[in-house]
């Protein structure tokens, strides 16, 4: 408490009696007590005035105690005295300033409170209220006390996994690789079915399955539960067969150089080609690191050539399949005659003579077929 601060004295008295030091403006009456405060104030010059009484009641005293609870928990406080021994009459406890995240309740035959979290809570938050209890007594004593709640709510993420399927259609996937809580302190059970029936996977590290959904159930310290949803996908493994593919190819203009189209053979030796990255190379090393000396999509050889092919899913971490091909140049075959002379009579004197092709030798040369007219 304080009075005006444009004095020259000041001498502060408690129920009529000077109060030794206190000669400032101001005084705080918890250094002395309860009771009727009055202040002698002094201009120089002018007469003292002493002010009106200021009556001070200590406060009474208050306890705090914390308590940390789970969402889905209730929390039980029996009311004890810190400063008395007196018992707490039960009917005499009250809620004086109730929480805000829940709610507070006196059982009047017990004196025992029941705090319960408001449902629907998304975020860890902290909680306050103020109880009142007083003693069997007389007097009665009586104490105040204040409840912190430090309410724990359990979060959960979704998460996602691919796997490279295998030949029935399975994947292979680390469940426990999903971070499906923040929280520290959880334990997680993971389930075929979101209503959590049957046994839990027995080994989520390794878990062996189709795609789909599994359902992670997350565990608090505090007890509470939550479900996650891991959703699991496969990837298609690349199929590579070069077996039956024919890399004899024609020198078709005869200039020494075969033109390749890779565009034209990926989808003859790759199942599903635009599911995954095709490459070339001529250095084997290089397709088994599968770096970029690449052959371009439309390359030329000159003479017998084998070429590595390495084939990689476009997302996921299946292995990549690889395999090579044997670029050959095809045997021409020689002609029989370089020439041939033939007559051919003009019967009708017409200038023209029909003549059927199919009475002259063929040369054929892998498919085509050349019809030599002298």
């Amino acid at each position: 408490m304080q009075v005006d601060n444009t004095y020259d004295g000041y001498q502060w008295y408690l129920n009529g009696n000077p109060i030794s030091g206190a000669s400032s403006y101001s005084i705080n009456p918890e250094l002395y007590g309860a009771g009727t405060y009055t202040c002698l104030v002094t201009k120089n010059n002018c007469e003292s005035k002493l002010t009106a009484g200021y009556n001070y009641t200590l406060c009474p005293p208050i306890t705090t105690t914390t308590y940390t609870i789970g969402s889905c928990n209730t929390q039980m406080i029996s009311p004890a005295f810190t400063t008395s021994t007196q018992t707490i009459n039960p009917s005499h406890t009250n809620i004086v300033s109730p929480p805000t995240s829940g709610t507070a309740t006196v059982n009047p035959t017990t004196g025992q409170i029941i705090y319960t979290p408001n449902t629907g809570l998304t975020a860890d938050t902290s909680d306050t209220f103020i109880y009142y209890a007083d003693g069997n007594g007389s007097p009665a004593d009586f104490e105040y006390f204040k409840i912190i709640i430090n309410i724990d709510v359990l979060q959960t993420t979704n998460g996602t996994l691919s796997s490279c399927a295998n030949a029935s259609g399975n994947g292979t996937f680390d469940l426990t690789s999903v971070s499906v809580t923040p929280d520290s302190g959880t334990t997680v059970q993971y389930f075929t079915n979101s209503a959590l029936t049957g046994t839990p996977i027995a080994a989520p590290a390794t878990y062996s399955g189709p795609a789909g959904t599994i359902y992670a159930n997350v565990t608090s310290q505090y007890g509470c539960t939550k479900v996650a949803q891991i959703t699991l996908t496969t990837i298609s493994s690349p199929n590579i067969n070069t077996a039956n593919y024919n890399a004899t190819l024609c020198d078709d203009n005869f200039d020494g150089i075969v033109n390749v189209n890779f565009a034209t053979v990926t989808p003859q030796i790759v199942t599903n080609p635009t599911s995954f990255n095709v490459r070339y190379y001529l250095v084997q090393a290089d397709a088994n690191a599968g770096n970029a000396n690449t052959l371009p999509a439309n390359w030329t050889y000159t003479t017998n050539t084998t070429v590595y092919v390495r084939v990689d899913v476009l997302t996921g971490n299946c292995p990549a399949a690889f395999g090579q091909i044997n670029f050959k140049i095809g045997n021409r075959i020689a002609l029989l005659t370089g020439s041939a002379n033939v007559d051919v009579c003009d019967n009708d004197i017409s200038g023209s003579e029909s003549v059927n092709l199919n009475d002259f030798k063929l040369i054929h040369h892998r498919n085509r077929y050349y019809f030599i007219i002298l």
